[in-house]
């Protein structure tokens, strides 16, 4: 199934009853210089990744939340488990990847990312609301946690001795290899062993993701072997627009690290390496 929705569709089927449409919204990002505000897509809900649909009793940020957790959340914005899911954001193709996996991973199929996002939206001309809609119904939907979507620290490091797994890396070259220091001041720099780098950017072109040829380009010269893919980045977010692409392509069999470097830099157990 393509993940992707365009923005052409979005409008034809505005009025469908099952749609749902959601603006992913972080606390912060590196990113949030390029965000459009105070304009969304009408009837919008907010998807709050951060506080709402993050569990936040960790204090590593952007961590899965528990089935509990997301199932009420998700209640709460009317979804059910027939809702057709749009997700977008203000950026392009930014967050609203790490909602479309959230939802993958809480069991939910009939999720999409709106190629382009807000910006693509108001580039055709069509109508925007200053506000996003309240929500006035409850959902019936019931998360179910899909554990094989998520990896953890102790999968990381089993596959350092097993490499069963391709490990891909969406942060920076510079972040990558090192030379960039790490924007959390106690995290060491560099990258997980034997990881490969596709940097998120190199996916997109402006604020839609790359064509189809273009990223099977990508990944076939950076994943040499047919083995399951691991995505990981800083902090779980930017790891998901590289899942979005490799769905894209048609990849199957990929997880998420959801500690990412937030975590595995601040690990003394954890090897670095780092190259210039």
């Amino acid at each position: 199934m393509n993940p992707l929705k365009s923005v052409q569709w979005l409008n034809e089927n505005k009025n469908n009853p099952k749609l749902i449409v959601l603006e992913a919204s972080l606390k912060s990002t590196a990113n949030e210089t390029n965000a459009i505000i105070n304009q969304h897509i009408p009837n919008a809900l907010s998807f709050d990744i951060s506080t709402v649909f993050s569990d936040t009793s960790n204090s590593l940020p952007n961590m899965v939340p528990s089935e509990a957790q997301f199932t009420a959340a998700a209640q709460n914005l009317g979804i059910d488990s027939d809702s057709i899911i749009v997700v977008y954001d203000t950026i392009g193709v930014y967050s609203s990847p790490r909602a479309w996996w959230l939802f993958l991973t809480m069991n939910h199929a009939p999720v999409f990312v709106l190629d382009g996002g807000l910006p693509e939206w108001i580039a055709n001309d069509y109508a925007t609301s200053a506000t996003l809609k309240t929500p006035n119904v409850k959902g019936d939907f019931i998360a179910k946690y899909k554990p094989a979507l998520i990896s953890n620290r102790f999968d990381i490091l089993e596959n350092l001795d097993t490499q069963t797994k391709t490990v891909i890396d969406a942060r920076s070259p510079d972040r990558f290899a090192g030379i960039t220091l790490d924007s959390r001041k106690e995290a060491r720099s560099g990258h997980i062993p034997h990881s490969k780098n596709i940097f998120f950017e190199a996916v997109l072109n402006g604020t839609t993701l790359k064509s189809k040829a273009e990223l099977a380009s990508i990944f076939e010269t950076v994943v040499a072997e047919d083995k399951p893919l691991i995505f990981t980045c800083g902090s779980g977010i930017t790891a998901c627009i590289d899942a979005l692409a490799a769905t894209v392509v048609g990849i199957e069999n990929l997880s998420i690290y959801d500690g990412s470097w937030s975590e595995w830099g601040m690990l003394p157990e954890a090897p670095v390496e780092t190259k210039q």
